[in-house]
C-alpha cells in the first residue's frame, strides 16, 4: 500500500484526486458509466490509499463555508425545521424533516442527469441505503452513483461489484511530492500488503534534494537499512529520528548536516557502527544510542560534541585504550547514561578524569561489565573503577551490571544518595555482601538478580532499626542458595 502523510496546503487533495480517477479510468470502469440505467459504483480505494491522512490548514474556514452551503440548500428547498414542544426540545435534537427532505429532492433532479458522490461509506443497513437511493429514481438514464468505501460489507449491503482502484505507484507519489516541494514537512510510507512500513531507498534519494529547506525528518519504524548519500543536501535539519529502524550504518555524508541537533537511533538493533565523522556534528545536543544492542565501539573523540545533553549509550571499546576519559569533555550530560564494557579499562586514571560525580544533571545512570567472567578479568582493578565512578548527589536510578570485583564500594548506600529511588544489581557474582543500602530514605524500587556469590543478609544491608522506609517493591531472582540461607536463619 502506499500513502502520504505531509502537512501542505488543500491543493495536493486534487492532484491526488486526479491521479487516482487516471488509474480508474480503464475500459472496464467506463464501461459501467456507459451503461443506460442507475447503479451504484463501489471502488474499494480507501483500502489501497487513503485521503484521511491529509492534513489541511485553514480547517476552520472549510467548516465555516460548508456549513454557510448548507443553509443556502436548506432554505433553496424549502426546508423548515420542525416544531417542537418545550418538553421535546429537552429530551431531543431538532432535526430537519426526512420525507419532505426527499420529496424537494425528487423534485428537483426529476427528469436530470446526475452523478451523486457518496464518500467513505460505512452503514452495512440495507433499509438506509435503500431510502437515501429513493429520491433518485426519478433521474433519466445515465444518472450514477459512485460510492467509495473501506468497508468489505458494504459492498456486500448493496449488492454491486465493486471497482477497486490500484494503488499509487511510487513513480505517482514521486511526482506529487516533487510538485509540492516548498519546504513543507513531510514523511514517505510504502507498505506492503502484510502491513509492514517499507521505505524505499531510491524514494528518499529522488525526492530529498526537493526538500532542501528540511528542518524535521522522521523515519521512526521503517524498515530501511540505509540512508541515501545525498542526506547531506538537508543542510537545515535539525531533528532526524531513525528509531525502530532497520538501519545497519550511517552515510559518512550525515556529518555535513552542520545544524543537525537530535539524532534518534534508538531500538536501531541492526546498527553495528558509527561513521568517525559523526563528530563533526558540534551542533548535537542528542544522541539517543538505547538498545542499539549490535552497536559494539563508538567513535575516537566524541568528547568534541561539547553541547551534548543526550547520550543514553557509551561504550568502551577494547581497541582504545584511553576512550573513557572521553566523557570528561561532555559536561553537559543529563538524565540517563549507560556505559557499556567497563571491563576493558586499563587505566584507572582514565576513569578518575570521567568525573561522573561532577555532572550533576544525571539522575540515571547504568554501570556495565561484561557478562563473561572470564579469567583475565581484573578484580582489583574493577574495584577501582567502581570507586571512581561514584555518581552525583541528585541520582535517582542506579544499576549495577556484571560487575567483577570482590566486594562493593563504600559509596553504595551513602545517605548523601538521598534521592536515589530505584536500585538493581544484576550478576555481580564474586561479591557476598550487598551493600548498606537501609539508609537511603527515598529508595522504593530494589532488584538483585543472578549474584550468585551473595549467601546471607547481614546487618550492615540493614543499616539500623529505621531501614528502608519508603521501599515497597523487593525483587530477589535466580538466587536459590540465598533465600535458603534467609528462611534457615
Amino acid at each position: 500500500m502506499a500513502s502520504i502523510l505531509l502537512t501542505i496546503g488543500e491543493p495536493i487533495l486534487s492532484d491526488v484526486i486526479s491521479r487516482l480517477v487516471d488509474k480508474a479510468t480503464t475500459s472496464d470502469f467506463l464501461h459501467y458509466v456507459r451503461k443506460e440505467n442507475l447503479e451504484a459504483l463501489i471502488p474499494s480505494c480507501c483500502s489501497s490509499f487513503s485521503l484521511s491522512n491529509v492534513k489541511f490548514g485553514s480547517k476552520l474556514k472549510d467548516i465555516t463555508t460548508r456549513l454557510e452551503e448548507i443553509v443556502k440548500q436548506k432554505n433553496n428547498l424549502g426546508l423548515t425545521e420542525k416544531p417542537y414542544t418545550k418538553l421535546e426540545k429537552r429530551n431531543a435534537t431538532p432535526s430537519l424533516n426526512i420525507a419532505l427532505l426527499q420529496e424537494k429532492l425528487k423534485e428537483r433532479l426529476s427528469l436530470k442527469k446526475f452523478l451523486i458522490v457518496v464518500d467513505d461509506v460505512w452503514n452495512e443497513n440495507v433499509d438506509d441505503w435503500e431510502t437515501l437511493c429513493l429520491p433518485f429514481i426519478t433521474g433519466v438514464p445515465g444518472c450514477k452513483i459512485l460510492v467509495t468505501t473501506r468497508n468489505k460489507f458494504v459492498m456486500t449491503t448493496m449488492n454491486v461489484t465493486p471497482h477497486h482502484l490500484e494503488q499509487l505507484s511510487v513513480e505517482d507519489c514521486v511526482l506529487i511530492m516533487q510538485d509540492y516541494a516548498l519546504g513543507a514537512l513531510y514523511r514517505v510510507i510504502k507498505e506492503d500488503f502484510s502491513g509492514t512500513r517499507m521505505l524505499s531507498y531510491d524514494v528518499l534519494h529522488t525526492i530529498l534534494p526537493e526538500f532542501k529547506c528540511l528542518k524535521v525528518l522522521s523515519l521512526h519504524h521503517y524498515a530501511i537499512s540505509e540512508l541515501p548519500n545525498n542526506i547531506d543536501v538537508l543542510k537545515l535539519l535539525r531533528y532526524l529520528d531513525l528509531s525502530w529502524s532497520h538501519i545497519t550504518r550511517l552515510p559518512d555524508s550525515i556529518a555535513a548536516l552542520y545544524n543537525l541537533q537530535t539524532l534518534i537511533l534508538y531500538q536501531c538493533s541492526y546498527l553495528i557502527e558509527l561513521p568517525q565523522n559523526i563528530i563533526n556534528l558540534t551542533e548535537l545536543h542528542k544522541l539517543d544510542l538505547a538498545d542499539t544492542k549490535n552497536l559494539l565501539e563508538m567513535p575516537s573523540g566524541i568528547r568534541s560534541l561539547t553541547k551534548l545533553q543526550t547520550l543514553s549509550k557509551f561504550i568502551v571499546s577494547k581497541g582504545d585504550k584511553h576512550q573513557i576519559q572521553e566523557l570528561q569533555g561532555l559536561t553537559r550530560l543529563r538524565g540517563k547514561l549507560s556505559i557499556y564494557g567497563l571491563d576493558n579499562v586499563q587505566d584507572i586514571k582514565d576513569v578518575r578524569s570521567a568525573n561522573l560525580k561532577g555532572k550533576e544533571r544525571l539522575d540515571d545512570i547504568a554501570l556495565i561489565w561484561s557478562n563473561e567472567f572470564y579469567d583475565s578479568r581484573n578484580t582489583e582493578l574493577e574495584m577501582q573503577v567502581l570507586d571512581l565512578l561514584e555518581p552525583n548527589k541528585n541520582l535517582k536510578v542506579l544499576k549495577i551490571e556484571s560487575y567483577g570485583g570482590n566486594e562493593f564500594s563504600s559509596w553504595l548506600g551513602n545517605p548523601c544518595f538521598a534521592n536515589l529511588e530505584r536500585f538493581t544489581l544484576l550478576r555481580c557474582k564474586k561479591c557476598k555482601l550487598l551493600p548498606s543500602l537501609g539508609r537511603l530514605p527515598l529508595l522504593k524500587y530494589m532488584c538483585i538478580e543472578g549474584n550468585d556469590g551473595i549467601e546471607r543478609v547481614g546487618p550492615e544491608f540493614f543499616s539500623g532499626s529505621k531501614s528502608f522506609p519508603m521501599l515497597d517493591t523487593l525483587e530477589f531472582d535466580n538466587m536459590v542458595d540465598f533465600f535458603a540461607t534467609v528462611l534457615i536463619k
